[in-house]
């Protein structure tokens, strides 16, 4: 092999290398902004999304088990659940770092002004409940790597993600195809317990009267 082909090729695997390291501090940087914003749910993120309740409060009027869930006692119990059980969520979402939804999640953060990191709200649980899907923008923002922040939204409905009471995901762009298939990282629902794992869970576990999902890989 002659030296101009040696160098063509430690170039090329040169170029790969310094892609996959991108590729890593990207997945820790937005790692870490997103454990940053579980641990100040307490704060303006919590504040946000108390505002956000009332959005659909007309919903919870028709649903008892969402209205016993948002109701002040309700929103204590699950904060607090919520709280003990960040350290699992992280510690299974570091487990998980490069599988194609987190990995999905950190591209589409990353493709423009119109990205948004969602924080998904608390669905009814009965069918009958109209559960339609729309956004409102929170103010905040969140560093995905340098140079690029996403904003922060409350995502809102979703048909078939009822009896949920909050996740954590992404959309790349405002589109009604890119708002209706969001990437969603983890939720954590109030609705009747699962018999296991679902197959497109990394890990599934239950504590107090809600369970929670870490995703693997979308459907859509």
């Amino acid at each position: 092999m002659s030296s101009i082909a040696i160098v063509g090729r430690v170039g090329s695997f040169s170029v790969r290398i310094i892609n996959i390291l991108d590729k890593i501090e990207r997945v820790c940087d937005t790692f870490e902004q997103i454990q940053l914003l579980l641990r100040i749910f307490n704060g303006d993120l919590q504040a946000v999304f108390q505002k956000g309740l009332n959005l659909i409060k007309d919903q919870a009027i028709k649903d008892s088990s969402l209205n016993n869930v948002i109701s002040l006692d309700g929103i204590r119990n699950a904060l607090l659940t919520f709280q003990i059980n960040i350290p699992r969520i992280m510690t299974e979402l570091a487990c998980n770092a490069f599988n194609g939804r987190l990995l999905n999640t950190i591209a589409s953060l990353s493709k423009g002004k119109d990205s948004r990191l969602l924080i998904f709200m608390p669905t009814p649980s009965i069918k009958g409940v109209p559960n339609p899907i729309f956004l409102t923008n929170t103010g905040l923002k969140i560093k995905v790597s340098r140079g690029i922040y996403a904003k922060v939204a409350l995502y809102f409905g979703y048909d078939s993600f009822r009896g949920r009471f909050f996740g954590v995901g992404s959309i790349p762009g405002l589109s009604k195809n890119e708002i209706k298939y969001p990437y969603q990282l983890f939720r954590m629902d109030y609705h009747d317990l699962h018999n296991g794992q679902h197959k497109n869970d990394a890990a599934y576990w239950e504590d107090n009267d809600y369970h929670f999902h870490i995703l693997s890989k979308r459907k859509k």
